[in-house]
């Protein structure tokens, strides 16, 4: 069962309304609405198969440039079958510095950064075992696993491997390097690949994004508007290669916000906001199909098919036929038919999901 889950009408964020989705028409139904604790939805990140969803909410108290040596961690539990979310850790303190966190395709694993020190000088990767029943993290001894002043880390959608680029919190680096480590399904342990880092032809090191194929990795340049997006091919390893196959420009985003990429691993959809001039702005969205056998992008304008722009992206469906927007259960939903070969987008129904 796919769900969508958008903020509950009249919270402040901290309830969610869950949307299961038909895996023949696409059409959206209401499965009810759920507490989910001190964050909002948009907080959270989760496991390919949506089984839980964990958010690291930072230290547990920040004055100026000084924080706690702490950490808040939240989970939600999903039901699988009917889609229903339950609260695990909500909010809960654990006393070690954690940054961001990554999880593995089985779920089994969740990794995160410890500073060890406020200086954050000798940062390691540390591995939580994660209860996808009760949404409990445990952590587990996997050694001791240096990490540098690098970029967070983030997971493989489904193959058990981590990556983080170097100097990505710290400026552009002269050459951009990902390092990759492979993770043991069982144990949870993390080796670093003999041939890490990898360095890449260009600094593609924002919204990295690996296609569900694991032939594709997606990433977008570091100028504040991401200016280009690049995809390079992934090896049998699970490391990118070093040139582009091909790259497309995003200049039509001054402010741009992000972009999604298909099931089909090959359609990227860009969005943004173009300002007006008159303190006003438009949601501006474009489709950029990748053709593997010329290496090269299409570029479609849809932003003409939004229909207002207080609406975001909310994703696809498992098989990438339908693309949804919305942003609140008292908004209306946009459900669009996606065309495998373009990406371009037909609206199949817009209004109030019951």
């Amino acid at each position: 069962m796919e769900t969508i889950y958008v903020p509950t009408s009249g919270t402040t964020g901290l309830g969610a309304t869950g949307y299961n989705i038909d895996p023949d028409s696409g059409q959206m139904k209401k499965i009810g609405d759920f507490s989910i604790g001190s964050m909002g939805f948009g907080a959270y990140s989760s496991d390919p198969q949506h089984r839980i969803y964990i958010s690291n909410n930072g230290p547990s108290e920040c004055y100026k440039s000084e924080c706690t040596m702490d950490t808040r961690f939240s989970t939600l539990v999903r039901n699988t079958m009917t889609g229903a979310l339950s609260i695990g850790m909500d909010n809960v303190v654990v006393p070690k510095r954690f940054n961001g966190i990554a999880i593995i395709p089985n779920a089994r694993f969740a990794y995160s950064v410890e500073w060890t020190n406020e200086d954050a000088t000798s940062p390691r990767i540390r591995g939580f075992h994660i209860d996808t029943a009760t949404g409990t993290l445990t952590q587990i001894d996997i050694g001791d696993v240096p990490f540098g002043l690098w970029g967070p880390l983030f997971a493989h959608p489904s193959l058990p491997f981590l990556y983080a680029f170097e100097d990505r919190c710290c400026g552009i680096a002269p050459v951009t390097k990902l390092h990759v480590w492979s993770v043991d399904d069982n144990s949870g342990r993390v080796t670093e690949l003999s041939t890490s880092p990898t360095i890449l032809a260009k600094p593609m090191e924002f919204e990295p994004t690996i296609s569900n194929d694991d032939n594709y990795f997606y990433a977008a340049l570091p100028i504040g508007t991401y200016s280009e997006i690049d995809v390079v091919r992934m090896d049998a390893n699970g490391v990118p290669q070093s040139q582009p196959l091909a790259s497309v420009a995003t200049e039509v985003f001054p402010d741009f916000s992000s972009f999604l990429l298909s099931p089909g691993g090959t359609i990227v959809y860009g969005w943004g906001w173009h300002s007006v001039g008159d303190g006003t702005a438009k949601a501006a969205i474009h489709a950029y199909h990748f053709d593997a056998a010329r290496n090269t992008f299409s570029d479609i304008d849809l932003s003409s098919k939004v229909p207002r722009i207080d609406l975001m992206p909310l994703g696809f469906d498992a098989s990438g036929k339908h693309f949804y927007l919305g942003r609140s259960a008292d908004l209306p939903f946009a459900v669009y038919k996606v065309d495998p070969n373009s990406g371009d987008l037909t609206l199949v129904s817009y209004g109030p999901v019951n």
